[in-house]
């Protein structure tokens, strides 16, 4: 499927060359089945080699569906890898984030931001964000919840 030159929202499947493909409908790379029965899947890194060719890793699992799933989620992460880099904690990302919005947001806003940064999130604050799970999130949730009820 591509989208033609003349009509950007109309989607027209064809075997036509001279229609353009734009970089948001590029082929997902699909996984093939291994002689191990496994299935591979190569994604490519996104960068370039001294020759100009694109690298690619290769992923494999067991099944076809695991194997696309992991394709998909390397080339999220590879999207998103500069936006939260790994030296970055919770604390420093909310300063980022309040600082960025300091002339939208109301001081009272700002002020319950930086409560909730100082007293509900300790446990975490100085934590990276690429090594903060759900776990921990619910376990800075559950003692705020601990402190209200008693």
């Amino acid at each position: 499927m591509y989208y033609t030159p003349a009509r950007r929202n109309c989607v027209i499947e064809t075997s036509r060359t001279d229609l353009i493909k734009p970089k948001e409908m590029r082929k997902i790379a699909k996984a093939k089945m291994l002689p191990s029965g496994n299935w591979r899947v190569q994604v490519s890194t996104g960068e370039k080699d001294e020759s100009g060719k694109y690298k690619y890793i290769s992923i494999t699992a067991p099944t076809e569906k695991e194997a696309n799933f992991a394709a998909l989620e390397y080339e999220l992460k590879q999207k998103h890898r500069h936006l939260y880099p790994e030296s970055v904690t919770l604390h420093e990302a909310i300063d980022k984030y309040i600082s960025m919005k300091d002339k939208i947001l109301s001081p009272s806003t700002i002020a319950g931001y930086r409560n909730m940064q100082k007293s509900h999130m300790k446990g975490i604050s100085n934590k990276s964000l690429n090594r903060i799970t759900n776990a921990d999130i619910q376990k800075e949730i559950n003692k705020g919840s601990v402190k209200i009820f008693l």
